[in-house]
Formats: structure tokens, sequence, C-alpha cells
């Protein structure tokens, strides 16, 4: 059986704890589908080592690592796209090993969008903007076989590796899913939710205002922000403060915050809510997202409003479970129509268990052709990268201010 090392920048508490979130969720169902044809092994910067949780070993990574020693035992290494000079996934591509490795890339986050966000407080935004494109592209460089998180990724992944010198590669668009038995909702309250973190790229300040101006005709009405807040530190933490102390204070009264709900409680807790609202920024972001947010509620039957151009808003929509809206104006009608109609909240609920199945069925051909990918290859990458173009990237990166400033002290 061939083997697979998956390089984290995680700790093993995010797998073995039981409160997946993000990332951890994403690397842990991509390790449960490459260990029904490969043995797993997940590197983690942090936590417990020598761990082993259903089949899928956790080790944990030294300080100061030997490529050729830690990897020399597996056939595939997977990564994760980043554009952090710091993270696993670019010391992996600037070491030797990477150019004899078979290496799965997961851009599970749309290449540049999501992550360059980030950048809104650097000094020099243009600068960091030019070092973390080398980076994504160093990182780039060293895959063999590519995933990434839905349909518009593809033909964006695709355009950017062709840029790049790397000409059609396999690529696979692997949706994060939970796993859990499916709970039908009975529960029509009027209960509408805002679910996960108030992100850059993401707009509640429209959705607050609905609120508050239904709330003068509608006081029954209770709105949740469910998540606002992160476990870890990302850099826009004070978003949502600043969104929270410049509203008056019988404003706050009309909202219920909880800043964070585990994993495991997820259900329990989102089984309360009738209606979901997610309300996007315009930005390239938008139509190449993967919202794994808007897959959990609508895993458990929760209809959406949406203004999104992703591919899970517009397929809730083509399904009957999302209604998509254009402008703010809309937002407060659109609620009231909605949370007052059991019927076709109930009619939303079953549609969206029908788009589910849709997404599942989908998943396991893709799943099945990237198994079958795996074991067919060759352990020596075939790389169509031009080497001389991947020299030049790097020898750029490491003159870089950016990178000495950042990375120093920790490789």
């Amino acid at each position: 059986m061939k083997r697979i090392l998956m390089l984290t920048d995680l700790s093993s508490e995010d797998f073995t704890a039981g409160d997946f979130a993000g990332l951890s969720l994403r690397i842990w169902s991509i390790a449960r589908i490459l260990c029904q044809a490969v043995e797993v092994t997940i590197a983690t910067k942090s936590g417990q080592n020598g761990i082993d949780k259903n089949g899928i070993k956790l080790i944990k990574l030294p300080r100061r690592i030997n490529w050729k020693k830690l990897c020399d035992n597996y056939d595939y290494v997977y990564i994760l796209q980043s554009s952090l000079f710091q993270s696993i996934g670019f010391r992996y591509a600037i070491s030797k090993i990477s150019k004899s490795k078979q290496t799965i890339v997961d851009c599970y986050t749309p290449l540049l969008f999501e992550k360059l966000t980030y950048i809104d407080k650097s000094p020099d935004q243009d600068g960091r903007i030019s070092e973390a494109t080398e980076t994504i592209r160093t990182i780039l460089s060293t895959g063999s076989i590519f995933l990434c998180a839905t349909e518009p990724q593809i033909d964006y992944l695709r355009g950017y590796l062709t840029h790049c010198g790397n000409f059609n590669p396999p690529v696979f668009p692997i949706r994060t899913m939970e796993k859990f038995v499916r709970v039908k909702k009975s529960n029509w309250n009027k209960e509408l939710l805002w679910f996960g973190g108030v992100y850059p790229w993401m707009d509640i300040n429209p959705v607050i205002r609905a609120i508050l101006k239904l709330k003068t005709t509608m006081p029954e009405l209770n709105f949740t922000v469910l998540g606002p807040k992160f476990r870890q530190t990302l850099g826009f933490e004070t978003d949502w403060e600043n969104i929270w102390l410049s509203l008056k204070q019988t404003e706050r009264n009309s909202l219920r915050v909880i800043d964070w709900v585990p994993f495991n409680r997820l259900n329990q807790v989102l089984i309360n809510f009738s209606l979901a609202v997610n309300w996007a920024k315009r930005t390239p972001e938008d139509r190449l997202a993967y919202r794994s947010r808007l897959v959990s509620l609508l895993w458990r039957g929760i209809p959406l409003v949406t203004n999104g151009e992703d591919e899970i808003s517009a397929l809730a929509v083509r399904f009957g479970a999302a209604v998509k809206l254009d402008i703010e104006a809309q937002l407060a009608p659109a609620i009231n129509k909605l949370i007052k109609n059991q019927t076709l909240l109930k009619k939303m609920s079953e549609n969206a268990g029908k788009l589910m199945d849709f997404l599942k069925a989908e998943n396991i051909r893709t799943e099945k052709e990237l198994l079958s990918v795996i074991n067919s290859i060759d352990a020596v990458p075939q790389t169509s990268f031009y080497p001389r173009l991947r020299d030049k990237l790097k020898s750029r990166l490491y003159k870089s201010k950016f990178f000495w400033e950042e990375a120093g002290g920790k490789f």
C-alpha cells in the first residue's frame, strides 16, 4: 500500500479534540478520503506524537526538519497552498526533497483573493502582494496533483497553473462536508441566524440594519450571531468588535451573540434556527469561495437568504433551498416573508436535503477519480513546470526584504 504524509501547521489536538474548524475539518476530510486507498500520516507542528485515530497516524514535526529523513518513506506528500513564508507548505516547497516527491497541493482557499485580505494592515501592500504571489507560485510549483473545492475554482486554478508553466495537471474539486446522520427539522420558530466569523470579505452590517428595522414591527423575531470570534489569531479580530461597539446599547440588546460553539455541539445549537442569512461583499473572492458555513447550514436543513455568487449559494438557489437577493433594500422584506411562512421554510428545508444528496454523490464520484489517479501514478513526479521559471521565482523570493523580515528565525 502506498503511503502519504500530510504536512500541516496545526496541532494534533485540532484532530483529536472533536472541535473541528476550517482547515482542520478540511484536512481531516481529505485524510479520511485518502485512507481508503493509501496509508495516511498527518504531521502537525505541535501537540502529541504517535497518535492513531481511526487508522490515521498523527506525528509531531521536529523543530528543525530533516526533509529527506522525514519524507523518504512516503510516496506522496500533501500540503496546503499558502501565501505565508512561515507555512509548512512553503518550507517543504523550498526543500530539495520536493523535487523528488509526488506532491498533492490543496488549494482549498481561492489562491490569492481570500488570503491576501490579510494584507490590509501591511505598511507596503503592493510589496506584500508581490511576495505572497511568489510564495504561492513556489508552493504550486511542487504539485503533481491539485485539489480545490468548487467547479469555478478548477477553471481559475488551471489558468493560474498554465500561466506558471504547468499545463493541464490533474485537478479534483473535493468539497469539505461533515459526516453525520442528518436530522429532520420540525421546529420553525422565528429564529434567524448569522453563522460563522465576520470576515473582511463578508458584510454583516446590512443584515444588522435589516434586523433592527424588522424588530420594530416584529419584536418576537430573534437574531443570533454565532461564531463571530475565532479560536486562533487571524489578523482581523477587531472587525467584529468595532461593529459591536458602534451599536447603541438598545440595538445590542436586540441581538444575541454566541462567540463560539465546539464542533461536537453544533447540531444541538443549530437545530433551533429556522432561517440563516449570509451577506457577502462584492469581491473576486465571492465567486471562487467555498463557504463551508453554508454547507453546514444546508446539511442541517436550514434555508438561506444570500447575495453570494459562490457555488454553494448558486446551487442552493437552483435547488430551491435559498433565496438570492441583489441589494440591501430587499433584505428586510425577504426575511419578513420567509420567517412568517412555515410551509415555505419546510419545503426549502426538504430541498436542502436534496442538494446535500447531490453534493454527496458528486463528492463520491470525484473521490473515486482521485484515488484512481493516486494508485496509478508513478513514484517519480513528472512535473511540467519549467525548471528555469521555478528557480527564477525562488531566487526573487530569497532576495526579498519581506522574506527575511517575516521568515527570519522561523526556518
